[in-house]
Parts: C-alpha cells; sequence; structure tokens
C-alpha cells in the first residue's frame, strides 16, 4: 500500500477466508484510512476482524477449518472449499461489474487470452491505454 498509488476512490478486493491473518487486515485498514473502499471475500463463520472493516463483505460461507469432508479412518476433515468458493465469487463480480458498465453505455477493458489471435497486441494496447490505473506492473 505504501508503494502504489492507490487511495481515495479506488477500490481494494482483500481475500481472507479467516480474516484473522494480519496482512490482509492491516491492508484493509490502511485502505480506509485512504479512503477506500474495502470489499472483502471471508467467511463470517469466523466472525471476522476483517468483515468488520470492510465496507462490503461477500460471504464465501466456508466452514471454521476450511474442510467440508471427513472420514473414519482420516482424524482431519479435508477438501478445502475456499479455492473453488472464492473464485467462482470473484468470477461472479466481475461479471457483475461489466454488466453495470455496459449498462452506463461503458466499454469495460477486458483481457483476452494470449492464447488466441491477436491476444498479446490487445492486452499490451490495454495496457498501455491503463498505465494510470493498473498498479501492479
Amino acid at each position: 500500500m505504501e508503494n502504489g498509488p492507490a487511495g481515495e476512490g479506488d477500490v481494494l478486493i482483500v481475500v481472507s477466508v479467516s480474516g484473522r491473518n494480519a496482512l490482509p487486515v492491516e491492508l484493509a485498514e490502511l485502505a480506509v484510512a485512504r479512503g477506500m473502499t474495502v470489499l472483502a471475500v471471508t467467511s463470517r463463520a469466523y466472525e471476522t476482524r476483517l468483515a468488520e472493516i470492510a465496507h462490503i463483505v461477500l460471504d464465501n460461507h466456508v466452514p471454521v477449518g476450511d474442510a467440508i469432508l471427513s472420514d473414519p479412518g482420516v482424524p482431519e476433515p479435508f477438501c478445502a472449499t475456499s479455492g473453488v468458493i472464492v473464485s467462482a465469487l470473484l468470477q461472479a463480480l466481475t461479471a457483475g461489474i461489466i454488466e453495470r458498465l455496459l449498462a452506463r453505455g461503458l466499454t469495460p477493458p477486458v483481457f483476452r487470452s494470449v492464447n488466441l489471435p491477436g491476444g498479446a497486441d490487445h492486452n499490451t494496447r490495454l495496457l498501455q491505454a491503463n498505465a494510470d490505473r493498473i498498479f501492479y506492473l
């Protein structure tokens, strides 16, 4: 956060299943202090600090421990659900944002697979056109 230009009016998406780890919580706190909107993807089952800080919470409903299967022959629950659920939530969020932009008459800058003809060139043009808004490059 200290090395990037993100600030008031920007949105930070923070993903943390438990919402307890220090780094995501501290990032969310810094973002709020900068006037940013914080959207958290977390599990309310943990009663997380992250959910208290965030302006918007997408509850992934992952159970405490992040495992849904058990077997008498295995002492611990297994098969985490968070990876699949968080991925689906973020894809749905992307689709919803694109839908709202289109409803406003805006064409969202969507990257193309580099495995498609012209994909790399298309993405290079998008990166150049949005260089002031893509902070990780």
